[in-house]
């Protein structure tokens, strides 16, 4: 449970700090549930009201920034999310969005940017080789990045 004073993660609304547990005094609303009374950090004119029996799936701590650093420092150390197979892929990344924790958004964020470099380094690297390899181009000190052809014409935005 959080404190009064505390700071925390609230979806859309940003860093907030928790102002107050309290109840709703509003028609319709169930008048002994409780709620955070939160005030959004960078829109101070705002207030959110989080329920505490769900506030588990819409709010965390805010880390300090101790804890930041230290995160920061321990990326690389941190390992890729482990896929069983492309048709879990998805689910897989579903689960870790949700966890909310920094460290699986951190796998999350290394494994994307990591499978998406390799892929298009693989595809540019066998696009150059094909091309190379029929005979269409010359590569000039092993560099695909100035594919000529024979005739020495513009193809593409390569000179």
């Amino acid at each position: 449970m959080f404190q009064k004073g505390d700071y925390v993660i609230c979806g859309n609304n940003g860093i907030c700090c928790v102002q107050d547990v309290t109840t709703l005094n509003i028609s319709g609303v169930d008048k002994t549930r409780e709620y955070y009374l939160l005030k959004p950090v960078f829109q101070s004119t705002s207030t959110v009201y989080v329920p505490l029996d769900t506030a588990n799936k819409s709010i965390r701590k805010a880390a300090s920034r101790k804890e930041a650093d230290e995160l920061i420092q321990s990326i690389p150390d941190i390992p890729l999310i482990p896929l069983a197979d492309e048709k879990t892929l998805e689910r897989t990344y579903k689960e870790y969005m949700h966890e909310g924790s920094c460290v699986a958004w951190i796998k999350l964020i290394k494994t994307i940017y990591l499978r998406f470099r390799d892929t298009y380094l693989n595809r540019v690297i066998c696009q150059s080789e094909s091309i190379c390899n029929k005979g269409q181009y010359n590569v000039e000190c092993g560099d695909h990045s100035r594919l000529r052809k024979k005739k020495r014409m513009r193809v593409g935005g390569f000179k």
